[in-house]
């Protein structure tokens, strides 16, 4: 489904990723692991065309994306949640999510209860202002925001920053059930190691822009030592 070969991402002069191959398959959940400014975040615009200038390939289904605009992306199936969530905080719940709907073509819109049906509290918030929610209570709506348009693909970014541990339980059982009834793949940029595993199958690990290790869960569990290397502080 996405492809990324020999991507280059540059911020002016600054060479913040380099030589990046990897992989997302159909349905699959990809954990992308790594400490903060390993260039996790900087992975998921390059891939959305949201900032950095990229060289190398990007293929999504097929088509390569260099050149297209980031609307015309998330029409094809990309959906980025990023890590700062962006909500509209003087919109209504059910407004932020409305407007999602212009990320997808019309035959791919998906009702917004169905969203509700996936996410209960966001339906007891629905007509309360973005910015009366508390941070985990953005965060979720910011992840469903992201299923509005069915993605094919959702990025997302740090997901679980800041939000109270049952939150980030509830947050990984709703996502699993919204990908395994709309079939969509996950690329995760986390530091969670929890969370990570119980949303994803395969893991790539990114330390100062380059990919250092990469394997399923089980081939992560025979090498505690990338843990220790990568990810712990």
């Amino acid at each position: 489904m996405l492809e990324l070969k020999n991507l280059q991402a540059r911020y002016g002069d600054s060479l913040i990723l380099d030589a990046i191959n990897l992989r997302v398959q159909s349905g699959q959940g990809v954990a992308l692991l790594g400490r903060n400014g390993a260039g996790k975040t900087t992975l998921l615009k390059s891939i959305v065309g949201g900032g950095p200038s990229v060289s190398g390939e990007v293929n999504f289904l097929g088509q390569a994306l260099k050149g297209q605009a980031t609307y015309l992306r998330a029409r094809a199936g990309l959906t980025l949640v990023p890590e700062d969530r962006r909500i509209f905080t003087h919109l209504t719940v059910n407004e932020n999510l409305l407007l999602a709907r212009h990320a997808c073509a019309k035959d791919q819109l998906l009702e917004v209860e169905q969203v509700y049906e996936w996410f209960p509290a966001l339906a007891e918030l629905k007509n309360r202002m973005g910015n009366q929610l508390s941070g985990g209570q953005q965060q979720i709506l910011a992840v469903a925001r992201g299923l509005m348009p069915r993605p094919k693909l959702m990025l997302l970014d740090e997901p679980t920053e800041g939000v109270a541990p049952l939150l980030v339980k509830q947050m990984a059982e709703q996502i699993n059930r919204a990908r395994r009834e709309q079939g969509s793949a996950l690329l995760l940029a986390e530091q969670n190691l929890w969370f990570s595993r119980n949303c994803t199958d395969y893991v790539y690990m990114i330390d100062t822009g380059r990919i250092v290790f990469e394997g399923d869960w089980s081939e992560v569990d025979r090498h505690p030592e990338v843990i220790n290397r990568y990810l712990a502080l």
